[in-house]
């Protein structure tokens, strides 16, 4: 009478005998019983060898049978099979699945020393004021942000009145004459011509918009006459100190050669 081989194992045609029964591909001998190949092995044949490891960064789940079922791990991308090994995950990327994707750059403003990531928490902030692009590898890929320069491998915000659009740069380039920036600024086009909001902010506190300078109007036109001073006299009969606009109307705010001040309504268009 013909007996079945115990669970996970098998014969050969005619066997005689129960040491003719051998463990399943997937399975490998522990004690009397076969066992599936743990994660990150497989066994791809029948027999008494044990299961073999998958190829170096990648893994299985258990009772694999084949090499080409080893994916590759968290923190390796590729194929995952002798053909096409699983590489580490270089510096400034990460990955944290398993399988053949491709590692992921760490952010822009980031970068990671690390080899193998296995996840975002590998990629570390950039210090206060400064950027990297993404997937760097290194703290010196992080320079000082557009609106700073470097001074001494630090970064100093531009003064007002000034911009940069390289932080690698040393020192800031100054607006136009006539022109003002924030401090911080970090393009050319930042610079703004004087305007009255600008004159009313400097001179009087609490004008923050063209309604708000109209209606203090008179204060400002003191504030203008007791600020101004003799060196900014010229020959000319009339200095004109600021035009300021409404959506209706200028105002030419002038100081002449006998220091005093008067407002010329222009309508807006002319």
């Amino acid at each position: 009478m013909c007996i079945a081989c115990p669970s996970n194992t098998a014969s050969s045609s005619g066997a005689s005998q129960l040491s003719n029964c051998t463990c399943n591909a997937g399975f490998q001998r522990s004690g009397d019983n076969c066992q599936a190949c743990p994660a990150a092995k497989y066994k791809d044949s029948s027999g008494e060898h044990l299961c073999e490891d998958c190829p170096a960064g990648s893994t299985s789940v258990v009772g694999e049978t084949s090499v080409s079922a080893c994916i590759c791990n968290v923190g390796y991308s590729g194929a995952g099979y002798s053909r096409a090994p699983c590489h580490a995950c270089p510096p400034g990327t990460y990955k944290n699945q398993v399988g053949a994707a491709p590692c992921t750059l760490c952010l822009a403003g980031k970068f990671s020393k690390t080899v193998g990531g296995i996840g975002d928490e590998v990629c570390a902030l950039c210090p206060q004021h400064m950027w990297a692009v993404e997937g760097s590898s290194a703290l010196s890929n992080c320079t000082c942000n557009a609106g700073f320069v470097t001074i001494a491998g630090v970064c100093k915000v531009c003064p007002s009145g000034s911009f940069s659009t390289d932080g690698a740069a040393q020192t800031c380039t100054q607006c136009e004459a006539g022109f003002y920036s924030t401090e911080g600024s970090d393009d050319a086009n930042d610079c703004k011509q004087f305007s009255f909001a600008v004159q009313a902010r400097m001179l009087l506190p609490g004008v923050e918009t063209t309604q708000n300078f109209l209606a203090k109007r008179t204060l400002f036109i003191t504030s203008l006459e007791t600020s101004v001073n003799q060196a900014d006299l010229v020959s000319s009969n009339y200095l004109t100190i600021t035009k300021v606009c409404d959506d209706t109307e200028c105002v030419e705010i002038i100081k002449n050669s006998r220091s005093t001040l008067s407002g010329k309504k222009q309508q807006q268009g002319r």
